[in-house]
């Protein structure tokens, strides 16, 4: 006589489903403080800022005084990418610098200046991702991406300590897939 396996499971005892069911509650609980632990390590570290649930879907609008890509470029540099996963690439001809990590790319652009250089016309630059993955509606790389914008942040901040920041929505053309 055999059992086909969807028997055994339903007539498993009402204490092994409890007990499944508690172990289960324990691992998640545990992922979520080991998460929540990590995230607080982080921010205590200056490696990331609290931001909003949606940060990805917002650009930056940086207002400085006046700095060139390159030299925005070339303090990148020597910054360490190694936890992040994440690869620069200066763009001079189209005044940016693509950042690329394996589930989202990001986006340093010249947007312009405001005014004179010689009469305190600022730098402005736009940063933002400009694509990302997901996966079962969870946005993947979050982390990554709010590193690398904090210390994109901190970055501009050493060149202009009364650097401004706005936010703007991104608007984004999506694709769902149906099948």
């Amino acid at each position: 006589m055999s059992f086909h396996p969807l028997t055994v499971l339903l007539r498993t005892s009402a204490g092994a489903w409890a007990a499944i069911l508690g172990i289960s509650a324990v691992i998640i609980v545990l992922a979520v403080v080991v998460g929540v632990k990590q995230r607080n390590k982080l921010m205590g570290e200056g490696k990331i800022v609290n931001r909003p649930h949606n940060f990805y879907d917002m650009a930056e609008i940086f207002t400085l005084g006046p700095v060139t890509l390159q030299a925005i470029s070339n303090a990148l540099a020597s910054s360490d990418f190694s936890g992040m996963g994440v690869q620069m690439q200066p763009d001079p001809q189209n005044q940016q610098i693509i950042f690329r990590q394996n589930t989202w790319t990001g986006l340093l652009k010249y947007m312009g200046m405001t005014g004179d250089p010689s009469m305190g016309g600022k730098t402005v630059y736009r940063l933002w991702i400009t694509s990302y993955r997901t996966y079962r509606s969870s946005v993947q790389g979050a982390l990554e991406m709010n590193m690398l914008m904090t210390e994109i942040e901190k970055v501009l901040l050493c060149f202009d300590p009364g650097t401004q920041v706005s936010t703007e929505m991104v608007i984004r053309k999506t694709k769902t897939k149906f099948f």
